[in-house]
């Protein structure tokens, strides 16, 4: 079916809603479309509406609609949480993402990291997120991190690999999973992670070689972190 993104009738009853923060109300509407006039307001919500909202609105609107259908909500908050990111108006709202969290399916989880761990967030911002959503288990929280191979991601999976030092085989296989990912980043990782932690051999030649003293600052916060490493 075909995606029509004009709709000047559906827009204002929307935009009504959205104006008088009455998310019980939007979704009460939404409910009674049809197929095609939800595709269109799924589209209208995520790039012209919820991106109009305040961080607090954007919040009361996403735990009354995502719960109540994830598969058919979801999707339309994360858009507009990009587009409001990047004009700086969204802030990460952990209770709701907590609660949401707590119900949230796998690819729920899935879909809501690999939006928001690309975003330009702070440490703690990231940090909180992973806890959230993983638990901070490092099998569950790694491939979200490299597949994000931000700086910020880059550092809390660092941490993580720290809690498996006993296990060198695990080491070793994130190493190569960031060998493969192939960026600059990712190969200038894999090499401190070798040294770090005394692997043996990994594939493929690295240009960044640490001496003992630097492989202390490692530990010393994020921004020695990527200094070192870079």
């Amino acid at each position: 079916m075909p995606l029509h993104r004009h709709n000047p009738l559906l827009r204002n009853q929307l935009w009504q809603y959205v104006q008088a923060d009455d998310a019980a109300g939007l979704l009460s509407r939404l409910q009674g479309l049809t197929v095609a006039e939800f595709r269109t307001a799924g589209y209208l919500l995520a790039e012209d509406l919820l991106p109009q909202c305040s961080s607090q609105s954007y919040w009361h609107f996403f735990m009354t609609l995502v719960p109540a259908h994830s598969k058919a909500y979801l999707g339309t908050f994360l858009k507009a949480a990009v587009r409001l990111r990047a004009r700086r108006q969204l802030e990460l709202d952990m209770q709701a993402l907590t609660a949401f969290a707590a119900k949230a399916t796998p690819i729920d989880v899935h879909k809501t990291l690999e939006t928001f761990l690309t975003l330009q967030l702070s440490v703690d911002e990231v940090h909180n997120l992973v806890s959230i959503f993983t638990g901070n288990q490092l099998r569950i929280a790694a491939p979200h991190l490299i597949k994000a191979g931000t700086p910020v991601a880059y550092y809390l999976l660092f941490r993580l690999l720290k809690t498996a030092e006993a296990e060198p085989e695990l080491l070793r296989h994130y190493a190569v999973l960031l060998i493969r990912k192939g960026d600059p980043l990712s190969f200038k990782l894999a090499s401190a992670v070798r040294q770090y932690f005394d692997l043996p051999a990994l594939p493929g030649s690295f240009s960044l070689q640490l001496q003992p003293y630097e492989l202390s600052r490692l530990d010393q916060g994020f921004e020695v972190f990527i200094k070192t490493i870079s």
